[in-house]
């Protein structure tokens, strides 16, 4: 069950867009993912066991609130660079600002528990790598960019 609900979540909000119906469209990004975080907690919790990152409150909140501080950072630098913008955003400023905070906080809990699911599935335990040495003319070069 705490691998179907998600996923059935997560196939009702894509066709939920599909069709328009709102509030899907406007906030599909958590309808999205939310459900993928459990999803991928289940997968990660059966394939090794490990106690659910989402099943212990504190660690699972202060993930979720980290999340939406580092990437207020990245927002933060965004007003200087310009360099992106959102669409199909709420109209009224406090529903936009619950929905960007509840986004953001999706950011660092994905990548944690992508990496918790993708480790149990033992994806690249083979894998190796030679170190690249970086000398102080590479560092100069990039340094220009």
């Amino acid at each position: 069950m705490r691998i179907a609900i998600p996923l059935a979540l997560i196939a009702a909000a894509y066709v939920l867009l599909a069709l328009r119906v709102e509030p899907v469209p406007t906030w599909f990004y958590v309808f999205a993912w939310y459900p993928t975080l459990v999803l991928l907690d289940a997968l990660a919790t059966r394939l090794d066991g490990r106690p659910s990152l989402l099943a212990r409150p504190r660690a699972a909140f202060s993930l979720l609130a980290w999340s939406a501080v580092i990437w207020l950072v990245f927002e933060a630098a965004n007003f200087r660079l310009n360099n992106w913008y959102y669409v199909f955003l709420p109209r009224t400023l406090p529903e936009r600002w619950a929905g960007i905070l509840v986004s953001f906080a999706t950011v660092v809990p994905a990548v944690v528990l992508a990496e918790h699911a993708l480790d149990a599935a033992g994806v690249g335990r083979g894998w190796r790598a030679r170190p690249i040495s970086l000398g102080l003319a590479d560092v100069r070069w990039y340094a220009v960019f």
